[in-house]
């Protein structure tokens, strides 16, 4: 009898358990067609909150825009 856990397998298993998590986009918008959309920052959903809130004061808010999508993350916990 193996009472002795292969590694291997168990790894494996913990590696087909990936989780989605949020990912949140900010980007400028271009300002004329020719120019190309700018990626600022991908963050968690506070600190672009933060940072639209910012640029809305500055800039104004329709030169910035926020997308959220899901990521795949390993999750290795036991």
């Amino acid at each position: 009898m193996n009472h002795v856990p292969n590694v291997l397998d168990h790894w494996l298993r913990q590696c087909g358990k990936a989780r989605l998590t949020k990912v949140y986009q900010v980007v400028q918008l271009p300002r004329s067609p020719e120019d190309r959309l700018l990626v600022i920052a991908m963050t968690s959903k506070t600190s672009a909150q933060k940072l639209i809130a910012a640029f809305a004061e500055s800039e104004g808010p329709e030169r910035y825009q926020c997308t959220c999508f899901e990521h795949p993350e390993f999750n290795f916990d036991r």
